[in-house]
This record gives structure tokens, C-alpha cells and sequence, in this order.
């Protein structure tokens, strides 16, 4: 659990809102999307109708193939087929394209805060976890290794956390690209003294930030 400075510091950075929540529903939802069988996930979640009343719809069927999958995040941006993005995390297994990056592009400015934004983040007590696009007063997104959904807000899994914002984007998709080049070379290739500023964006020094 974050202290109460520490929640209000998180707070203060992601601008986060309190969501609805099921959590019962949201667990099995959460053992649904773990199931390493995608194909059978469709008509799990179908048959979740018979214990609770939800609108989640099928999307899009995606591949599980690890050369063409992708996360929610790079879905948001539409980077699902990005080299670039590919050719960065193979280098190391420790490399995403997830919370670590988005968090960045948050703190550095180039995801702002927006209530007409048509990007959704979802939040647990440690950061971004999980990203969705906003279509009328729907959400589109990808769960985990899985398919594309369409789903109400609170329709989401137990692990993406019970807070969220809207997000606008300040840069292009092609600059984010870029950027998670860039972010990749400073925060695993690069040494960084610990008075030099913190990788992440936050304009602390790096001993007071991730090097603590």
C-alpha cells in the first residue's frame, strides 16, 4: 500500500480518477484472460452472462503469433506492426513497450491529461497499467496476449487497478516510436551518474528517483 504523501504524489502525476468496481466480476474476467487457450476466450466471457449482466463484445480476433502480437499500448497508438518497437525489445527480455515507457511519455509531457481525450489509462498503485481507445462511450482494447474487446469502463480485468484517466496525445505516434528508441538507449544502454536527471522525465535527479 502507498503512504498517503506517496498516494497523493501519484495522484498529483497521473491526474486519476476513482472507477467503478465489480471485483468479483473483474477476478473472473482476470482468470478468463490468463488462460493461455485465446481461442476459448469468446465464449468464456460469454458465459459469464449467466452470473453477471455485462456488455463486453468481441472486437477483433488477434493473432497469437509472437512475431505479429502486440499490447494494448501499442495498440493506442497504432503501432501494432511497428519494426521499430519489434526490433528494440528483442535486444533484451527486460524491454517493453509497456507501463515503464508510458509512464515516461506521462511524466515528460507527451501524454497530457485531457476529460476529451481519446485515450483511456488505467492504474494501479504503482503506474499505468493498462490503455484503451475511447469510441462514443465505449472502450476498444487489447487484453494481454488475447483478442480486442469492447467493453464499458469498468468492464476490464481485476491487475489494470481501480483508477484511470483520459489522455491526449502531444506528439505523434511516429515520435512515440522514435522516443521508445531513444528511452531504450538511456535507460539500458547508457550510464547515468546519480546526480545526472532521472531517464524518466521527472526532472528529479536520478539517486532521488529510479536510482533509489
Amino acid at each position: 500500500m502507498l503512504s498517503k504523501q506517496a498516494l497523493k504524489e501519484f495522484k498529483e502525476i497521473y491526474k486519476i480518477e476513482k472507477m467503478e468496481n465489480n471485483l468479483e466480476f473483474r477476478q473472473k474476467l482476470r482468470n478468463i484472460t490468463t488462460n493461455p487457450n485465446v481461442s476459448i476466450h469468446p465464449e468464456l466471457i460469454n458465459d459469464l452472462q449467466a452470473e453477471f449482466s455485462h456488455n463486453i463484445k468481441l472486437e477483433e480476433l488477434v493473432s497469437t503469433d509472437r512475431e505479429e502480437n502486440f499490447n494494448c499500448f501499442m495498440y493506442v497508438f497504432d503501432l501494432q506492426g511497428s519494426k521499430v518497437i519489434r526490433h528494440e525489445m528483442k535486444k533484451k527480455e527486460s524491454i517493453k513497450f509497456g507501463r515503464d515507457y508510458i509512464d515516461y511519455l506521462i511524466r515528460s509531457g507527451y501524454l497530457a491529461p485531457n476529460e476529451q481525450g481519446k485515450i483511456i489509462i488505467y492504474f494501479d498503485d504503482t503506474g499505468p497499467t493498462h490503455a484503451g481507445i475511447i469510441n462514443g462511450n465505449r472502450i476498444i482494447s487489447k487484453w494481454g496476449i488475447g483478442n480486442l474487446w469492447q467493453h464499458d469502463l469498468w468492464e476490464v480485468t481485476i491487475n489494470y487497478g481501480n483508477n484511470y484517466n483520459r489522455y491526449e496525445k502531444k506528439i505523434s505516434s511516429e515520435d512515440i516510436e522514435e522516443k521508445f528508441a531513444n528511452w531504450v538507449r538511456l535507460r539500458y544502454y547508457s550510464k547515468i551518474g546519480r546526480n545526472d536527471p532521472c531517464y524518466c522525465g521527472s526532472k528529479k535527479k536520478y539517486k532521488k528517483c529510479c536510482g533509489k
